[in-house]
C-alpha cells in the first residue's frame, strides 16, 4: 500500500517507529546496554529506522541536520524528494531539495530538564514554514524522571496534531517504552 508513488503511508511509518521504539530500543537499552549518551540513541535509532528507507527511493534521512534558513540544527530528519524523483534523479549531495517529512528530537538525561524540552519545542516551532510537507514530529527521550507530562503542553502550536513522544521511563523494576499520540486518535 503505497501513499504517494515511492513513499509509504505514514501510518507505516509510524507502525514502524513505533515497534523500532517498544522493541528494539528497549532491547537495546535494557539487554545489550549500548546506550549512555543522547548521540547512541540516535544512532541506534537511525541503525533501525534506516532499513525502512531502502524500500522507498524518495526518502532520506539525516542525523544533525542544520536547517539553512533557521540555522536550527535536529536530530534527524526525514525528507522526500520532490515531484516523483528519486533521490539518485538529483544532486544527491545537496541536501535543502526535498520536503521535510519526519523531524525528530532526541533526548536521554539521568533527570529530564524542563528547560530542554522547552528548547526543542521552539526548534519545531521554527519548522512552521514546512507545515504542509511535515507528517509527524517526534520527541524522543529516555529518561529517569516518571512525570508523564506531555512537553506539548508547553505549546498548543501548529503541529500539536502531527506531535508524538516516544518515552522510555522506569517502572518499578522495569522500564516502560511507549508512544504518546493525540487523544483523538
Amino acid at each position: 500500500m503505497m501513499g504517494e508513488r515511492g513513499i509509504p503511508p505514514i501510518h507505516i511509518v509510524e507502525k514502524e517507529i513505533e515497534r523500532i521504539w517498544t522493541q528494539e530500543i528497549k532491547q537495546d537499552f535494557l539487554q545489550r546496554k549500548i546506550m549512555y549518551f543522547e548521540v547512541t540513541l540516535q544512532g541506534v535509532f537511525y541503525h533501525h529506522f534506516r532499513s525502512l528507507f531502502d524500500k522507498y527511493p524518495r526518502l532520506r534521512i539525516f542525523l544533525e541536520y542544520k536547517d539553512d534558513e533557521s540555522g536550527r540544527t535536529y536530530d534527524l530528519v526525514v525528507q522526500k524528494s520532490p515531484k516523483n524523483e528519486t533521490w539518485n534523479q538529483q544532486d544527491h549531495w545537496m541536501k535543502d531539495i526535498g520536503d521535510y517529512w519526519i523531524v525528530m528530537e532526541f533526548k536521554f538525561l539521568p533527570n529530564f530538564f524542563e528547560k530542554a524540552a522547552q528548547e526543542d519545542i521552539a526548534k519545531f516551532q521554527a519548522l512552521k514554514k514546512h507545515h504542509e510537507s511535515i507528517q509527524r514530529v517526534y520527541f524522543i527521550t529516555i529518561e529517569t524522571n516518571v512525570n508523564i507530562l506531555r512537553y506539548i503542553n508547553y505549546c498548543g502550536h501548529w503541529f500539536e496534531k502531527f506531535y508524538r513522544e516516544a518515552r522510555g521511563v522506569p517502572n518499578n523494576e522495569d522500564w516502560d517504552f511507549f508512544i504518546l499520540k493525540p487523544e483523538e486518535e
